[in-house]
């Protein structure tokens, strides 16, 4: 067998009398006998191309680090945990005012007798938890 020729940008093609995929060897002109080669590059297209992928290195590790850096992390929950209190405080407000800025007057009438049988239940107990507290008068 002969000695390889040094490897190009596209690999190295396999040699005539070399054994192909399945260990037979390949038919003669390599793999593909009508495969053309692609022309070779120049150094400064090489160089052009390298300089193109670390630029796209650099500009995906940048932004690979913004990503995981604590700060950022910090900032996107801070900023949803926002988002998500305006969303449930517009429910909310939603429930006693309609969407064009009136008040639902039903909802606050309810609430409101709500709140005062709340407060009158609350003052009968503590009366009554005084006179008991107190005992009986002579």
């Amino acid at each position: 067998m002969r000695e390889r020729p040094e490897l190009d940008t596209l690999g190295d093609a396999p040699l005539e009398g070399d054994a192909g995929p399945y260990g037979g060897p390949y038919p003669q002109g390599g793999p593909v006998a009508d495969e053309k080669r692609a022309p070779s590059r120049t150094p400064a297209e090489i160089e052009n191309d390298l300089a193109a992928i670390r630029t796209r290195l650099a500009t995906n590790v940048a932004s690979l680090v913004d990503q995981v850096h604590p700060q950022r992390i910090k900032e996107r929950e801070v900023a949803n945990l926002k988002r998500i209190v305006a969303e449930g405080t517009e429910t909310v407000k939603l429930q006693f005012v309609t969407a064009n800025g009136t008040p639902r007057v039903a909802r606050l009438a309810a609430i409101g007798a709500a709140v005062a049988g709340l407060a009158g239940f609350v003052v009968i107990v503590k009366v009554l938890g005084a006179r008991r507290r107190s005992g009986p008068k002579a």
